[in-house]
């Protein structure tokens, strides 16, 4: 009953690549990609106010015999076996006892749409289509929270022969299918080469159907544990031969970790299970599962804090004690000022602040698109002092999703515990910032691009992805007068090491210590970060880097390295004539009493310029870098020597 099919001479050979969407810095494990995209998709097959989630692993003792699944992998084993089918832990089908897990859902609409269409139709819903037969496309509107047509590989990728089974009652009609995939590697037996993708189901001469016969559907649900009645709506997957790292309680931690927010405010609720222990997670219980099932004492203690303030901030909206923003004003640099909050709310926030109250602010924001129309929107931003667990980085919910990546390069506000809200509040305003938003993430919901194709329909998508990434430090800076200067404000582009008062970079790396040496007259007097010496300013196409403390008044000299980022690698390193040249494709210009002497370019590299200063008073612009690429500055000084 399993289909692959073969290649003829002239089609192209394809190995799917959706498996390095899942493999990044900020997704640990098979079973936390799994958790995240699979729960996603619930929430935006939702029905109901609430969703439901039920996922079962077999225990040993309920591991289905080689007889038992003979019938749906016998035909198959052919392919899984091929040396090049891509499988790294191929089981033994004949011998190997089969230990499987079922991920379902429940009021959710199921897999609706026409079962006989093979190709994408334009403004046609279709979500069987959609998830069993596109790859990279995706059904789901731009208000949903997941829109790439990736997250689903999570299935295949969580089973040791890259397989699953769907079954689905559909809201509809009350229809009940069931069809099975695998996704290999083109592949060869004999001298046959078969493409990746397998199905399971009724084979017709042009068309893979999913079988619909009740016997059949009944027999499927009992050899798998599945729970789902006929007359229930909703999805239910089956992952055959799960990865040994997918346990209950790793389900049950990054279930946690990942969205306590839903659960929280009762959107939510999760039934894990095996044959000896279940676990159930409700709004009413939430805090007590962190507390068992969130080892890290560190991380349990701040989601419980995350989720005491988004409880006390939903009840400060609910009864209008939030402060509201006046618009920001909406350009190549979006930030948050003074003028956008009366004297007496800013005297007010201060006062919280300084109490460690919560401050809860409404920020509105107008969503320019490139066909000149403009949506009204907003989001809101939960901030308290607080020093213990305030590490300065804010936790980021789309949606009711984790979006962890922005984290790195946001500014940050020390001591302070916050979340940035993006979510659709009113279905009038489904094209506003939530969104756009939605629209910047990666296909694994992990971080922010502003250069993805869903982008190009905004004005501005690199100022927006950037306002929401600052906007909890420019609100601190408001409210807290001894808030560090954000000496790399741009530091999305500019991440080189921030360079210590001593002209020396500093690093993350631990550092031996040196022997103090006695201090002499001719030493840089040491500052503290809070009052840096220089700051570097985004401008449309360029930087400027300026001096900021007036009461430096020695000899200094200033070196300064640009490129254009990377993705991988040391941007510096990887720097070409062909990327630009400072002095030819770049400019530069320079102002204040302090300079001395004319900037210099290296002769040999291009891409470095060196200048003195006698005191702070010094301004110097470099433009006409390319508008769509981000640049790295690394900035070094020193004090100069008998000036």
């Amino acid at each position: 009953m399993w289909r692959y099919k073969k290649l003829a001479d002239d089609d192209k050979e394809r190995d799917p690549m959706q498996d390095a969407f899942f493999t990044i810095e900020n997704i640990e494990e098979h079973t936390q990609a799994l958790v995240r995209e699979s729960t996603q998709n619930t929430l935006d097959e939702s029905t109901s106010d609430k969703v439901k989630i039920r996922i079962y692993i077999s225990s040993e003792s309920a591991f289905l015999s080689p007889s038992e699944v003979k019938h749906y992998f016998t035909d198959a084993a052919q392919h899984f076996k091929s040396k090049d089918s891509g499988l790294e832990n191929v089981p033994d089908i004949e011998n190997e006892k089969c230990r499987f897990m079922v991920f379902e859902d429940f009021n959710t609409r199921g897999l609706t749409g026409d079962v006989t269409q093979y190709h994408g139709v334009t403004n046609k819903e279709n979500r069987f289509y959609y998830f069993l037969r596109a790859e990279g496309k995706s059904g789901k509107g731009d208000s949903d929270r997941g829109r790439w047509g990736i997250g689903k590989y999570v299935f295949p990728r969580s089973s040791r022969i890259k397989s699953f089974f769907a079954l689905t009652v559909r809201e509809d009609d009350g229809k009940e299918y069931l069809s099975g995939q695998s996704v290999l590697k083109t592949h060869t037996i004999d001298n046959d080469t078969f493409s990746p993708d397998g199905w399971w189901g009724k084979h017709e001469p042009k068309v893979n159907l999913p079988i619909d016969d009740s016997d059949d559907i009944a027999l499927f649900k009992d050899t798998f544990n599945v729970s789902r009645k006929n007359d229930e709506p909703g999805l239910s997957i089956v992952i055959p031969y799960l990865e040994e790292d997918i346990t209950i309680e790793s389900l049950i931690s990054y279930m946690i970790q990942e969205y306590y927010h839903p659960i929280n405010f009762n959107k939510l609720e999760v039934e894990i299970y095996d044959d000896i222990n279940t676990c159930v997670i409700t709004s009413d219980n939430l805090l007590e599962k962190i507390e068992t099932h969130v080892k890290d004492p560190e991380k349990s203690e701040k989601i419980v804090n995350i989720i005491n303030m988004c409880s006390n901030a939903l009840e400060q909206i609910e009864t209008k004690k939030y402060f509201e923003l006046e618009k920001p004003k909406i350009g190549q640099t979006i930030r948050i000022t003074k003028d956008q909050v009366s004297e007496t709310d800013l005297e007010l926030m201060k006062e919280k602040f300084h109490n460690e109250e919560l401050i809860t602010v409404r920020i509105p924001i107008d969503v320019h698109m490139t066909d000149d129309t403009v949506v009204e929107s907003y989001f809101d931003v939960y901030i308290k002092k607080n020093s213990k667990l305030g590490n300065g980085i804010p936790v980021f919910i789309r949606e009711g999703i984790l979006v962890p990546d922005p984290a790195k390069s946001v500014s940050k506000a020390s001591d302070v515990l916050s979340v940035v809200h993006i979510y659709h509040k009113d279905c009038n305003i489904k094209e506003g910032i939530a969104t756009l938003m939605g629209n910047a993430e990666n296909p694994a919901h992990t971080e922010w691009q502003f250069r993805s194709e869903k982008m190009q329909k905004y004005k501005y998508p690199k100022a927006y992805v950037n306002f929401i990434k600052r906007c909890v430090y420019d609100i601190v800076k408001l409210t807290d007068e001894n808030t560090e200067k954000d000496v790399l404000t741009l530091r999305d582009y500019f991440p080189s090491p921030l360079p210590n008062p001593d002209g020396k970079e500093s690093t993350n790396k631990k550092q031996k210590k040196k022997p103090k040496s006695k201090k002499t007259k001719d030493d840089i007097p040491v500052r503290s970060i809070s009052k840096p010496v220089y700051t570097i300013d985004e401008i449309p196409n360029g930087v400027i880097i300026r001096g900021i403390d007036e009461s430096i008044n020695e000899p200094q000299q200033f070196a300064v390295k640009f490129a254009y980022l990377t993705k991988d690698g040391n941007p510096f390193q990887q720097w070409t004539h062909l990327d630009f040249q400072l002095g030819k494709d770049i400019k530069i210009f320079s102002i204040g009493t302090g300079m001395s002497g004319e900037i210099s370019i290296d002769e040999k590299k291009h891409n470095r310029l060196l200048f003195n200063v006698n005191n702070n008073d010094f301004k110097v612009t470099v433009t006409g870098f390319d508008t769509n690429r981000d640049i790295a500055v690394d900035v070094s000084r020193k004090r100069i020597e008998n000036a």
